[in-house]
């Protein structure tokens, strides 16, 4: 049985808790400041890409003999359809996790992160003494959301990779394969909403978007499911 976030936050002392949910903020506050500090290009140069004038540079995912990948905030292959932003470009080459290429982008581009460990510590020593949990329900609803739809995306990635047709006269293309190339700009989307939002949009994001993303968690946990069942 799939435990939601929900489930595991109530069994947690409160103290614990209060460290996961500022971790949780600490993780959205990286993907943000280095998302803002760093383009796609920026990135391709510092890990030995060469882009032309015209900001396009051979492909690294496929055999690209002339540059068909265009860099500037994001990236796009024109050959292969490669496409996102300066950490999933730097996922790519360097072959991380989202959140350990936001680590690296940082640490390389010097982007000076505030000291969210410092703060849960005070919070947590805190907590303990007066088992109180003040919790803004937006911005943990926020964080949750941004957690489930980068989960999303990196699953329809590997679907789209994975169950691609192997020639282009096969007509039986794979549900997964279709549902990757149906959502995957639309979860960049919601993904690019969430991390450029700040507080006072958080409630309209809710409104808009919460029913997508309890759905998504849903359509996950039945993956994760079946995945599970084969073991």
């Amino acid at each position: 049985m799939i435990q939601s976030d929900r489930d595991i936050h109530r069994k947690l002392p409160e103290w614990k808790l209060a460290v996961l949910l500022f971790q949780e903020r600490s993780i959205v506050n990286l993907f943000k400041e280095v998302k803002a500090a760093v383009t796609a290009r920026q990135v391709a140069e510092r890990y030995g890409l060469k882009v032309n004038r015209a900001g396009m540079a051979c492909c690294p995912f496929h055999d690209d003999r002339n540059p068909s990948m265009k860099l500037d905030d994001r990236f796009y292959c024109f050959g292969c359809g490669a496409t996102g932003d300066a950490v999933d470009l730097t996922a790519r080459l360097l072959d991380l996790s989202p959140k350990e290429a936001a680590v690296q982008l940082a640490s390389d581009f010097g982007i000076i992160l505030s000291k969210e460990g410092e703060k849960a510590k005070v919070v947590a020593d805190k907590m303990s003494t007066t088992k109180k949990v003040k919790i803004d329900l937006e911005d943990d609803w926020v964080n949750r959301a941004i957690r489930i739809m980068t989960d999303y995306l990196w699953k329809l990635r590997e679907w789209k990779e994975n169950y691609a047709p192997q020639s282009m006269d096969d007509d039986n293309w794979h549900p997964l394969f279709c549902e990757a190339l149906d959502k995957t700009s639309y979860v960049e989307y919601v993904l690019d909403e969430l991390l450029a939002a700040g507080k006072p949009e958080y409630e309209e994001l809710r409104r808009v978007f919460g029913k997508e993303v309890e759905r998504i968690e849903k359509r996950l946990e039945r993956y994760a499911g079946r995945d599970a069942s084969r073991d």
